[in-house]
């Protein structure tokens, strides 16, 4: 691992322009030398300065992001020059690129007919007037017009694909008059501001609200919640101009919708009288195995954004297109929306150099066919390699492949990368890596960057459970809150034989830890959190977490639960629960990141309710992180008062936030990235699969948690037995355990 500070000592001094004009000359006459012609000392100062610039003026963040800093020894792995689908660092070392560029490269890197078009243009001229008709521009729109769906016809150009996203959302708004937009969870369309509005990611999201007004949001491949936002929308006079949507979704990890579902969007649109905005930026021009995502399912949109692979991977390029009623709409005023540099020559020269290509390599069905392949192979190594790839999928060369878990996802992106194989996977997200190399990748490559997968697959050794473990992870946290002290203890083999589940084992530690006979609220009270044994599996209900202690409500010894992804998380991290003992000297929260667990100062949390403090921990923490909390009802003690986990989940009527408030504990925030031990994992999961389609867990037979639950919420709350924030507000003495009685 490169020591930043040591091998990059900072060399920047503020304004200095004969040192601009020295660092400006040195790397123009690099650029201008032949690549076989520059040194390896010369390509050595490169990439340490390389990566010296990106810490000093690009962002830091970068460095620790990227796997080409964090997995490489000696020199990083700067990027140099490619061919095809391999790339060449500043050291010569090759790497097979199953990255495209996220989609940039679906004709290869540096495909040589784009070059020559481009290199001709430059000769010719590479930006135009602003003044005179260009001729590129107006060819390049009438080929997009022949070859997209329905009645495309009149297009204009950008740079980049959020650029062509709020390009569509403008037209769209100038043409309908209307301001309102439906987009999809975990949707993505790009980061400029009206695009992050219709985002569907809460961590770029979150950071910059409030964005653009008008925006709603459902879930992708829900056709009723779509048309339950645009028959809402209709009922209060919420206008919606549009309906923005990825045929495929691309960032959230290739996922495909079910046949149905592109056009019954088509149908709401027609019927509730939007706009269907398709953004192609990364399913366009062959990726999926067809000319466009749309085209799997014949639907025809209104308005259509591409981006990436338009330009040819040589110049950057985007459009959003139109058919010729929503056009009109800008012709009274062209200049209602413009741009210098879009649609320039070379850019132009680039995509129509592009499209040729397309169309002569069939790289549409090239994609199709490679693609299928690709899905076959990897399913063959789902079953050879249990418990790695959890799920394959996507469609064409635009492919995903999820991992049980982000740690086995690492994993495997830094195993490939150090066999010399560029992917999507991250150090910090790489549950999801994409596999979408150049649509004309040769076969040869196909199976090589196959066989390395495989190779990588064999030397992940996971987690073994050793006979009688019943799949624990055979750990306990030990917090005593009064003395600061955290300690993990292993749980005694006899106890996970011979206690039945969580729960069992939850009161076994709480009668060995106090006295049945204890004041509940008494700091020498435990309460115990406890996950069961096939929790974190795939096992249908199996993530709840108990709780055990004594109820401040009816003085005896209680048991509550709740589902969510909580215990999951904390078997992640290592850990099959925690007994809590003492009281804090002031408000703390329990911070476990797999094996670092501290307690933290909770003053800035004091006050807040359930959501905030979710909010605010992931926030601190990390944005996947899971949390049980209480808000102002378990800090003043009010005997039934709750703990809240994922917004709406809660447990503990009988108090269990009573249980965290008397001990000065607002929270526990948890990140795991481990797995559970299992033995034999594939007839494990076997056996999930038949026992679940035994027991009838299936979409019909799932009414109580589609809609039992929010009629019991919604019922409860009407009936006013359900605490609601005027609840929250009435209780606000800050008095202590002993004096409070604001509900008792």
């Amino acid at each position: 691992m490169i020591d930043l500070e040591e091998y990059h000592p900072d060399d920047y001094k503020i304004r200095d322009i004969k040192a601009a004009k020295k660092e400006v000359d040195d790397i123009v006459n690099i650029i201008n030398m032949p690549t076989d012609e520059i040194s390896l000392k010369t390509r050595e100062e490169i990439s340490k300065k390389t990566v010296r610039n990106f810490r000093d003026h690009i962002n830091k963040g970068f460095l620790e992001y990227r796997k080409s800093v964090t997995e490489a020894t000696g020199f990083a792995v700067t990027e140099w020059t490619g061919q095809g689908s391999i790339l060449v660092d500043a050291l010569d070392r090759q790497f097979i690129d199953l990255l495209g560029g996220f989609g940039l490269y679906s004709y290869g890197i540096r495909h040589p007919k784009i070059i020559a078009a481009v290199k001709a243009q430059l000769d010719r001229s590479p930006q135009y007037s602003q003044e005179m008709l260009d001729p590129l521009r107006a060819q390049l729109a009438k080929v997009l017009a022949l070859l997209t769906p329905g009645k495309i016809q009149y297009g204009f150009f950008a740079n980049s694909g959020t650029e062509a996203v709020e390009g569509a959302m403008k037209v769209a708004k100038l043409y309908t008059g209307k301001k309102g937009f439906i987009s999809m969870l975990k949707g993505f369309h790009g980061k400029t501001l009206g695009s992050l509005s219709l985002m569907g990611k809460y961590v770029f999201r979150k950071p910059l609200l409030p964005l653009l007004d008008g925006i709603r949001q459902v879930p992708f491949a829900d056709l009723k919640a779509l048309e339950h936002e645009l028959s809402s929308a209709r009922a209060v006079g919420d206008d919606i101009a549009a309906v923005v949507l990825e045929p495929i979704q691309g960032e959230a990890g290739a996922i495909v919708p079910p046949d149905e579902y592109l056009p019954g969007v088509r149908a709401l649109c027609d019927h509730y009288g939007v706009l269907l905005i398709a953004d192609e930026v990364q399913t366009g021009f062959g990726r999926t195995g067809e000319i466009f995502g749309v085209d799997h399912w014949d639907v025809k949109p209104d308005i259509m954004c591409f981006g990436k692979a338009l330009g040819g991977g040589v110049v950057p390029m985007s459009a959003f297109m139109a058919t010729p009623e929503i056009w009109k709409c800008l012709e009274p005023n062209p200049f209602m929306h413009t741009t210098t540099t879009g649609g320039n020559p070379l850019a132009c020269a680039s995509a129509l150099a592009a499209i040729s290509v397309l169309l002569e390599e069939d790289l549409a069905a090239q994609a199709k066919k490679k693609g299928k392949y690709v899905l076959e192979k990897l399913g063959e190594l789902q079953d050879r390699y249990p418990g790695i790839l959890a799920k394959k999928r996507g469609l064409g060369l635009l492919l995903g492949m999820e991992f049980h878990t982000d740690g086995i996802g690492y994993k495997v992106a830094s195993g490939l990368f150090s066999r010399g194989v560029i992917t999507a996977g991250t150090l910090t997200n790489a549950k999801n890596i994409r596999y979408e190399p150049a649509l004309n990748i040769p076969w040869k490559l196909l199976d090589e960057s196959l066989n390395r997968i495989e190779d990588v697959f064999k030397s992940i050794e996971l987690p073994k459970g050793k006979p009688n473990e019943f799949m624990y992870a055979g750990h306990m946290l030990h917090v005593d809150l009064s003395r600061n002290d955290i300690q993990s203890k292993t749980i005694p083999k006899e106890i996970r034989e011979q206690y039945i589940g969580g729960w069992g084992i939850a009161t076994k530690y709480l009668y060995d830890t106090v006295d049945p006979k204890i004041d509940p609220l008494s700091a020498d009270n435990a309460l115990v959190i406890m996950t069961g044994p096939v929790c974190g599996t795939l096992v249908p209900t199996s993530a709840r977490t108990c709780l055990v202690s004594k109820s401040p409500k009816t003085g005896t010894i209680f048991e509550t639960n709740i589902g969510g992804s909580f215990g999951p998380e904390l078997k992640f991290a290592g850990f099959d629960g925690i007994v809590i003992t003492g009281k804090a000297k002031k408000p703390v929260y329990l911070r476990i990141e797999n094996n670092r667990v501290t307690l933290e100062d909770a003053s800035a949390l004091v006050g807040k309710g359930i959501f905030e403090t979710e909010e605010w921990l992931k926030d601190e923490v990390d944005v996947e992180a899971k949390t049980l909390s209480i808000g102002p009802a378990g800090e003043n003690l009010v005997e039934f008062a709750c703990i809240g986990s994922e917004s709406y989940r809660q447990m503990g009527r009988g108090g269990a936030g009573t249980l965290f408030g008397s001990k000065n504990l607002k929270a526990v925030v948890c990140r795991g990235t481990g797995g559970v031990q299992v033995n034999e994992i594939g007839s494990f999961y076997e056996k999930v699969v038949e026992h679940t389609e035994n027991s009838l867990l299936t979409d019909e037979n799932m009414w109580a948690k589609n809609q039992g639950t929010p009629i019991l919420v919604d019922v409860t709350n009407e009936m006013g037995i359900h605490p609601n924030p005027e609840f929250y507000q009435r209780c606000q003495c800050r008095s202590t355990e002993s004096e409070c009685r604001c509900h008792r």
